[in-house]
């Protein structure tokens, strides 16, 4: 039981940090779902453009 609580949580992890990308929170949701959570983190970095601060998607974008 506590196996599914951990991969639920992980998977709204991975789908928290992939809001900013085309799929959005609820695609990068369903993907890692049907694939692993850390499956889809790996392609989400993986994929993403080169940029200095890794932890920028987890900012708020209206706080400047």
């Amino acid at each position: 039981m506590i196996h599914y609580l951990i991969y639920g949580l992980l998977c709204v992890l991975v789908s928290f940090y992939g809001r900013g990308t085309r799929l959005g929170f609820w695609g990068v949701l369903l993907l890692s779902v049907i694939a692993t959570p850390v499956v889809v983190f790996v392609g989400l970095l993986l994929l993403a453009p080169f940029q200095a601060n890794i932890l920028m998607p987890f900012k708020d974008k209206r706080v400047q």
